[in-house]
Order: structure tokens, then sequence, then C-alpha cells
């Protein structure tokens, strides 16, 4: 019984002390780094399917109309020649920017020219017609300076711009 005492007597105790404790510690206040963006200031649609970052800084964002580009202050869309939905958008080590797109299967080097503007360029049609994959890519990934576009039926290997 007097074991039972002692124990009641201690718990009472430590529950007071950690109330007393919890009434000193406070959160940490401050402004933090976080914003999010509603579709009407990036002007395209509601529905982003991935991101990355290059070197440089600047937002890449597969979005349902294209890919949004934002620099820190602008976001800029760069539709693609089908206007269809970017599922996929990937930064390489070697800082370079690849893509997927939904319907047309499509997949290939999202570049900045020389004048600044980004461009598509496709490198679905340098694989033979009988391993080209029938689904989307719908992820993007390197591995031992390769880099691999999954779809649900194949993986396409693609190492020193070659298939």
């Amino acid at each position: 019984m007097r074991f039972f005492c002692i124990f009641s007597i201690l718990k009472n105790l430590f529950t007071y002390l950690l109330l007393f404790i919890s009434k000193i510690l406070y959160t940490q206040n401050g402004e933090y780094f976080v914003r999010n963006y509603l579709p009407k200031e990036y002007n395209s649609h509601a529905n982003n399917f991935d991101i990355c970052q290059d070197n440089d800084g600047k937002i890449f964002v597969a979005n349902a109309n294209g890919i949004l580009i934002y620099d820190g202050f602008n976001w800029t869309l760069n539709k693609s020649r089908e206007e269809d939905y970017v599922l996929s958008v990937f930064k390489s080590s070697k800082n370079v920017i690849y893509y997927s797109l939904d319907e047309t299967r499509d997949f290939g080097v999202f570049e900045q020219l020389k004048n600044g503007k980004y461009v598509y360029t496709s490198i679905r049609n340098n694989i033979k017609d009988n391993e080209q994959p029938k689904e989307p890519i719908k992820q993007i990934f390197e591995h031992n300076n390769a880099i691999y576009f999954l779809s649900s039926d194949k993986i396409v290997e693609y190492r020193n711009n070659e298939f």
C-alpha cells in the first residue's frame, strides 16, 4: 500500500512539473519562407504534377497547361506544341531539364535558347518504334550518369545522348 501511495505522489508531481515546464517553453515565432501561389497568380491551370529547380534557382513546374517557370519574381508559362499536360520535369546533375507529356507520350529536353526562350526538344523519335513506351512517362530520374524515363509499361534508359 505504501508503494502505491509513493507512486501516486510521484505521478502527480511529474504531471505538475510537466505542466509547469510547458508554460515556460514556447514555440518559435517568425516569418517562414513558405509561400503558396494560387492559379490566378501564375495564370495557369490549378493541376501541378511535378517540380524541380535548376542550378540558377529557377523553379520548373509540370502543369496541365505546360511548364511554368518561376524566377523568384515572375511566372512564365511555356505551352507544349500539342498543348498537352506536362506530367514530369526533372533536372539532371548536368543541369539539363527533362520533361514528359501525357496524351502524346512525348518526352525530351526542355532547353533554353540563346535568346532566352525555352523550347521542348523531343527525344522520343530516337527510339525504335517497337521499343517506344505505349503509356505516358510518369517519372524521370537519374542513376549512374543515365537518365531513366518510367512509364507503366517500359523503363527507357538514356545514356550519353543515346537509348
